[in-house]
């Protein structure tokens, strides 16, 4: 080694062929670093939590629509008009308000109410305990469908 060599040894306690300055990661830097992917991860978690509950609405309003759409259904396949009072919006004698298998006309299912949800023959439906379903059935003014408590108009709202 040179005598140039050796003082700069001497100052510096490294040969002056390598650098003085480290090349390490500051703590600083790890501080930001780390608060940069907690922002991310704190935005992903979100993300996924808002597209969970998105899903989780959907299947319910999916869920909602089939239970309205199979009502609507099993009314349309009854009678329009009651057959043996034909301007009443009202049970008959032997159609009870407790059991709709005895319904034999669409104005029948009026203030029916089921809790869970039953199929056509009056068995609950499985996996719908939750849910209810309420109908009403009026007459119709002619024009938008709206009911209108004046009475036979011809057309009822369901």
């Amino acid at each position: 080694m040179s005598h140039r060599d050796l003082r700069s040894t001497a100052r510096h306690g490294t040969p002056a062929c390598r650098s003085t300055r480290s090349r390490g990661v500051t703590l600083i830097e790890c501080l930001g670093a780390s608060i940069i992917l907690a922002v991310i991860a704190v935005a992903a978690v979100r993300a996924s939590a808002g597209a969970a509950m998105s899903q989780v609405l959907s299947a319910r309003q999916v869920t909602a629509t089939m239970l309205a759409e199979s009502l609507i259904a099993e009314i349309e396949r009854k009678a329009y008009v009651d057959p043996t009072n034909p301007s009443s919006l009202t049970r008959d004698a032997g159609e009870s308000p407790t059991d709709k298998t005895t319904f034999d006309d669409a104005d029948d299912y009026d203030g029916w109410s089921e809790s869970p949800p039953q199929d056509p023959r009056g068995a609950a439906i499985p996996g719908l305990e939750a849910w209810s379903r309420t109908v009403s059935v009026g007459w119709s003014a002619r024009g938008p469908l709206t009911p209108d408590v004046s009475g036979n108009t011809g057309l009822k709202v369901v």
